[in-house]
């Protein structure tokens, strides 16, 4: 077996630093000054020679050093030998299996030389990443692995390991919050591909992908094109009959391919409530307690929401005050609050919620962060770390009794995480801030085993190109809206679907969730992919193209520019954002707050700019619009 020879440069460089006295092996080396030449005088010469050309002392000490000895016998480190020590690297492998330490595998991956090649019985272990095939972690997708390790890898895997802890939580109960509601209308998508007739494509739409299938022939793809167009023009007439203010009318295809985005996101009642709350002193609360709040464009955000909240007299008002006290503080049979964080991340928005109502509750406030994951500067470190000159004001972080469930929404049985003594007789609110695609319908689904005991809650929705016909909760109120609706223009250039009875179902839902992505600027480019039933519940995750593909004619793109829309890709797009969002709002409204004095909201709380993901639906029951004692709250 050959072993690996290796100068240091450091040992180089602290040979050249030693004091020059002659032994009796550099005098052995005296034959070699002839090659300097007869002005050369002495060892001095010889290393400051040495100084200018270090690369030659190289080659000299590679000429004399004597051919390493073999391994010791049962020798598991490095199979380097260092010259300079006269020894083998004592280093471990850099994996198992390997037979060379991570400082010295270089030597072997970049060298040409024969000589510091191993022989074939370590070639194999020398090369490893080269030769064998790394596969994403079954586990968790974020890492990759050898896949001739993946057992041995899922035993150890931190991501499995934190699962597993999950699993013995009591609150845990596999899938217990998904399904969705409503019926699925499920046809199984890939007889179509065999079935090509006409009369199949319009009783049942074709997915997308089937248009880049080789078995879709030319007129399967015409079919699908029309589909394509016939569900744009729905969706942009269903958007305008639910949405569009009182007095207007839009009755006409050619009303419908006018509309402007600005129309379309009008629609939709504004209404920032941030104002208030900045002048209040959000921003330099935030600095007196050290809470990094995730950037300029988060904090009006999480201000708009707080300020929603007063608007529901969840949060107590700041114009009724009494010695800087709200007037429903000074009552004594208030109610403690309890505020459930659904996919809180950081849980900055939870932070801040519980800390304004704390500085004029009393303490009565405790906060329930649900997040699967753990991320850094969370407001755990806040809750923590109090500054003793805190400015409480505005915001008392000290005092509010906080946890954290670390658990899927799919999998979180709430009434279980409610049950202790604490939280009975509580006022509960539910709050998400920009809750990714599906997670806004396992949240919502959540919320159905503890209805009664809900009394507001208010979710800033997110990401709905990555929304799951499976897991949404508003199926049977968006394909009510969407099948009544029906297009009866006569005009010449859009025949043939206009007047006949359309369905919704999974295809076309699947298509309105990749025109979301064209919602949302410099990501009209992205699409979302398929959802894997196996995995989790989808959180942000990079996507595919063919939203906005040329070359698929069922893409935003090529549906706006057919049909010609006014409203262009974006306008589109947050159209069918807003037709999910109103399943998800009918949903609220006859499943969890189905009382007829209980209010029910889909508006935007921010502008555009500031965030294109803008809408929040809300709701309450009447009851909370009262202080406890029953006095209206002004």
């Amino acid at each position: 077996m050959h072993a690996i020879t290796s100068t240091s440069r450091e040992s180089r460089r602290r040979d050249q630093h030693q004091p020059q006295v002659q032994s009796a092996k550099q005098k052995q080396q005296r034959p070699l000054y002839g090659l300097f030449g007869s002005n050369f005088h002495g060892m001095d010469s010889f290393y400051g020679f040495c100084h200018l050309s270090s690369s030659l002392l190289v080659m000299i000490s590679d000429a004399t050093a004597s051919a390493p000895p073999p391994l010791p016998k049962g020798w598991d480190r490095c199979h380097v030998w260092m010259e300079r020590k006269r020894r083998y690297c004592r280093q471990l492998p850099f994996a198992e299996g390997e037979k060379f330490c991570g400082n010295h595998r270089h030597l072997i991956l970049s060298s040409s030389s024969p000589e510091l090649k191993p022989d074939s019985e370590t070639s194999q272990a020398a090369t490893p990443s080269s030769q064998r095939k790394r596969i994403p972690c079954p586990i968790d997708p974020s890492h990759w692995i050898f896949e001739d390790k993946a057992a041995k890898h899922i035993e150890k895997c931190p991501t499995n390991k934190k699962r597993k802890r999950q699993q013995e939580e009591p609150y845990f109960q596999e899938n217990i919050n998904c399904g969705g509601f409503g019926s699925l209308g499920y046809v199984d998508d890939r007889k179509l591909i065999n079935d090509t007739t006409p009369s199949c494509c319009r009783q049942r739409a074709i997915v997308p992908s089937l248009l880049l299938s080789p078995k879709c022939n030319a007129d399967l793809a015409t079919e699908t094109v029309e589909w394509a167009h016939a569900l744009a023009r729905r969706v942009l007439e269903v958007h305008q009959s639910i949405f569009r203010p009182q007095g207007s009318s839009c009755s006409s295809t050619r009303d419908i391919t006018n509309l402007t985005a600005a129309e379309i996101h009008d629609a939709l009642p504004f209404c920032d409530l941030s104002r208030p709350e900045l002048d209040s002193g959000i921003v330099q609360a935030f600095e007196s307690h050290h809470i990094k709040s995730g950037g300029a464009r988060h904090v009006p955000q999480i201000a708009s929401l707080l300020g929603h909240l007063r608007a529901m007299n969840v949060l107590p008002s700041r114009t009724t005050r009494d010695n800087d006290q709200p007037s429903w503080a000074k009552s004594s049979n208030k109610r403690p609050l309890v505020i459930i964080e659904m996919g809180a991340g950081r849980g900055m928005f939870g932070l801040a919620a519980a800390s304004v109502a704390n500085a004029s509750n009393g303490g009565k406030v405790n906060l329930i962060m649900v997040e699967r994951t753990g991320s850094r500067s969370k407001a755990d470190t806040a809750f923590r770390n109090i500054p003793k000159d805190a400015d409480i004001s505005y915001m008392k972080v000290d005092g509010v009794q906080w946890s954290r469930c670390s658990c899927d929404l799919a999998h979180v049985n709430l009434p279980v995480v409610l049950q202790r003594e604490e939280f009975r007789d509580t006022k509960i609110v539910v709050i998400a801030k920009h809750l990714c695609g599906a997670g806004t319908d396992l949240a919502l689904k959540s919320l159905s085993s503890i209805q009664t005991r809900i009394d507001a809650c208010i979710f800033a929705t997110c990401c709905h190109g990555v929304c799951d016909w499976n897991q949404y909760v508003g199926r049977d109120y968006l394909r009510t809206v969407m099948e009544k609706t029906q297009n009866v223009s006569s005009e010449p250039d859009h025949p043939s679907q206009c007047g006949e009875k359309v369905s919704f179902g999974s295809a076309e839902f699947d298509l309105l969730r990749r025109w979301c992505a064209a919602c949302s600027p410099g990501r009209a480019s992205n699409s979302a992919p398929s959802l894997d039933d196996a995995s989790d519940h989808p959180v942000s995750i990079p996507v595919s193209s063919s939203c906005t593909d040329n070359q698929n004619a069922t893409s935003v793109s090529s549906v706006v520019k057919s049909l010609n829309l006014t409203c262009g890709m974006q306008g589109l797009g947050r159209a069918c954002q807003r037709l999910i969002d109103f399943g998800r709002l009918e949903y609220l409204r006859h499943q969890i707050f189905p009382d007829p004095s209980s209010t029910v909201n889909l508006s935007h709380y921010i502008a555009p700019d500031v965030s294109p993901q803008n809408a929040i639906l809300s709701a309450c029951r009447s009851e909370v619009a009262k202080d406890d004692d029953g006095s209206e709250q002004t």
